[in-house]
């Protein structure tokens, strides 16, 4: 027969009855890389005897992917709920070669993986929520400065002109009143203090 040629039914039938009886269904089931190269050669004979060349190769390749498809599909129907009695080829005798395999898991280093992955989604997806936050508080912070600029802007006004008020005294007459050491102290007071709010208006 020649090589590459699509299995058979009746081929992948043959197989699984040789995976099954081969008495090394857990080993052959579960996900290792413990030599077996004695165990297909000796499938691979069978299959010869039956009427199919198929290499070990071939052999072990198409065991793969049935127990690939198994494994999917019977993950499928579990989170699925599903029961029906229509399952695809083969499904029956993989499962009963899992079981007699004592049910183990399957590629848990592909799960790990997974787990790996959906781990880092969700970091990143709280990165991504910090960020956000971070924006809207820098934006609050922003208004709440210019506001605080704005008051003290007009505060700054006020001063000053209560400040210029108190210069300017009635020259009416020679007989006027000159300012006395306390309006002086307070105008002195009054330009401190908006010297100072004005550096720090500056300085914001």
């Amino acid at each position: 027969m020649p090589r590459g040629r699509a299995w058979t039914q009746a081929e992948v039938g043959s197989l699984l009855a040789l995976v099954g009886g081969s008495g090394e269904a857990a080993l052959l089931m579960a996900s290792t890389s413990r030599p077996n190269e004695a165990l297909w050669q000796q499938i691979s004979r069978g299959l010869a005897a039956a009427g199919y060349s198929r290499s070990v190769a071939q052999c072990r390749s198409k065991w793969k992917a049935l127990k690939q498809a198994f494994h999917s599909e019977r993950e499928t129907r579990r989170r699925a709920g599903l029961h029906s009695p229509r399952l695809p080829p083969h499904y029956r005798a993989m499962k009963s070669i899992w079981k007699a395999a004592g049910r183990p898991v399957f590629r848990e280093r592909r799960l790990l993986g997974s787990g790996v992955a959906g781990l880092l989604q969700s970091v990143q997806q709280l990165l991504v929520q910090i960020l956000q936050t971070s924006r809207q508080q820098q934006a609050l912070l922003e208004s709440l400065a210019s506001d605080t600029v704005s008051h003290l802007h007009l505060l700054s006004h006020s001063l000053v002109q209560q400040c210029g008020e108190l210069q300017i005294v009635p020259s009416t007459s020679c007989n006027s009143i000159a300012p006395g050491p306390g309006d002086a102290l307070q105008l002195l007071g009054c330009w401190r203090v908006a010297t100072t709010l004005w550096t720090f208006i500056l300085a914001c």
